[in-house]
């Protein structure tokens, strides 16, 4: 599963969730659901730019949104511990950070 919304700036948009099945990573779903969502994006606006907005334990991901071609435009310190009521925990670990990354101009 992959959820892109239309963000309230022209031509911007957000990769909002990224999702696959755990019996099926690593085999190419998600990079094909990227690229498919990617290439309707830009087919349709050639001016897009696209965020994703995660946080920075998630190491395989963010190496899939870059081997795409996203880039970390900022790191944003304690965003979760911030925004967040109640701390959020990834495997174990207390989610802190938030990597901003965005494909386009």
């Amino acid at each position: 599963m992959l959820v892109l919304m239309p963000l309230s700036e022209d031509h911007h948009y957000e990769i909002m969730n990224v999702s696959v099945d755990p019996a099926y990573f690593r085999q190419g779903i998600g990079r094909a659901l990227m690229t498919d969502a990617l290439a309707y994006v830009l087919s349709r606006d050639a001016q897009a730019v696209i965020w994703i907005r995660t946080c920075d334990l998630t190491v395989d991901a963010i190496g899939l949104y870059e081997s795409v071609g996203f880039k970390i435009v900022e790191v944003v310190k304690d965003y979760f511990v911030t925004h967040y009521a109640e701390p959020i925990y990834e495997n174990g670990e207390l989610l802190r950070n938030q990597v901003v990354m965005r494909l386009g101009q």
